[in-house]
C-alpha cells in the first residue's frame, strides 16, 4: 500500500507523540525518517516470488521485517526504516519486539519449562505457579497490595492497564 504525504506526516506526528509517552520503557532514537523507501523489500519479494505464494495472506503490506533489529514497539524493515507498530501484529506481540526480559529468560530454567511449551496457565496452572507469582509479580505490586488477579487468559486487559498506567505517568510529568 502506498501512503500519500499527508498520511506519512500524520503517522510521523502520531509516532513522535506516542514515543514521548512510552520513551521511559524503550529509550532509543524514535524519529521517523523523512523519506521511507521499500526498495529492498520489493526486490526481495519479487526475486523470491514471495507474494505470489502468500497473496491471500499478504494483503496488509509487502514489507520484509528485520526481526533482529526490531525493538520494543518499533519494527525495522530490511530497508532500515524504523516504524512504530501500533497494532503489534494484531496483538500477538504484547511485550514488543525482542523484550529484554524474555531474552534474559533464555538462560533461566523457567524458559524451557514455560516459554518453549507455551502452556495455558489460566486453565492448567503448574504446581509451582503460586510460588512463581509470589516471587516474581508480587514484589512489583504497589505497597499495600497483596493479591494478583488475572481476569482473562490472553492478556488483553493487562495491555490496556499498561497503556493506562503509561498515560497516567505521562500526565504526571507534564
Amino acid at each position: 500500500r502506498r501512503f500519500n504525504q499527508s498520511q506519512v506526516e500524520l503517522y510521523r506526528n502520531i509516532s513522535q507523540y506516542v514515543s514521548r509517552v512510552f520513551r521511559f520503557q524503550y529509550p532509543m532514537d524514535y524519529l521517523m525518517p523523512k523519506r521511507v523507501s521499500y526498495a529492498k523489500s520489493a526486490n526481495y519479494a519479487r526475486k523470491e516470488n514471495l507474494w505470489h505464494e502468500i497473496a491471500e495472506e499478504a494483503y496488509y503490506s509487502k514489507v520484509m521485517v528485520d526481526y533482529k533489529l526490531s525493538k520494543g514497539n518499533y519494527v525495522v524493515d530490511v530497508d532500515g526504516n524504523r516504524l512504530l507498530d501500533l497494532t503489534m501484529q494484531g496483538g500477538m506481540l504484547a511485550l514488543g519486539y525482542n523484550p529484554d526480559a524474555l531474552i534474559d529468560a533464555r538462560a533461566s530454567r523457567l524458559f524451557d519449562k514455560y516459554l518453549t511449551q507455551s502452556p495455558n496457565i489460566a486453565e492448567y496452572p503448574p504446581a509451582e505457579f503460586p510460588d512463581l507469582v509470589r516471587s516474581s509479580i508480587l514484589p512489583a505490586a504497589p505497597a499495600g497490595l497483596s493479591d494478583v488477579y488475572f481476569t482473562d487468559g490472553v492478556g488483553n486487559l493487562a495491555n490496556e492497564a499498561a497503556i493506562k498506567v503509561a498515560l497516567l505517568k505521562f500526565r504526571e510529568t507534564r
